[in-house]
């Protein structure tokens, strides 16, 4: 009797901590305009970085997934992001260290999250995503 407790006890802990999770779950109850916005980031990121590098090709598959679950305006959207990432990405931060120092270090970095905080991104949030950009994947497909 002890023994098949055990085992019961086994196989109902045991099945959670195999489970397979979804990977997109955490973002799929952000509201879309979170994930609008770290798409841009993951973008803006690959965009700065060393063409070809590991880096910039895994920012850049990052903000390509983060598209596939937001209500992104493909027609006008993707234009608009580009073109907003282009204002800011190679901007001069003369006010670091290293660029006082005369190392050729830009801040791209730094570029890249002033983007993601600022009110044009805020406010291009509003124009590129269709629909309510508070709701969230979840809310507007509860199913899956």
């Amino acid at each position: 009797m002890k023994n098949r407790f055990l085992f019961l006890l086994f196989i109902s802990t045991s099945g959670p901590a195999n489970a397979i999770q979804d990977p997109a779950a955490f973002f799929k109850v952000l509201p879309y305009k979170q994930v609008f916005k770290d798409m841009v980031l993951a973008r803006c990121l690959a965009q700065v970085s060393t063409d070809e590098s590991a880096f910039s090709t895994d920012a850049g598959f990052s903000a390509y997934a983060l598209m596939q679950w937001i209500p992104l305006d493909i027609d006008t959207g993707n234009e608009k992001v580009n073109a907003l990432i282009l204002k800011y990405r190679d901007r001069q931060n003369g006010f670091s260290p290293e660029a006082l120092a005369g190392r050729p270090i830009k801040g791209v970095t730094l570029n890249c999250l002033r983007l993601y905080h600022s009110q044009a991104l805020e406010q291009l949030s509003k124009e590129a995503l269709v629909g309510d950009s508070g709701h969230t994947w979840m809310q507007d497909n509860p199913d899956g």
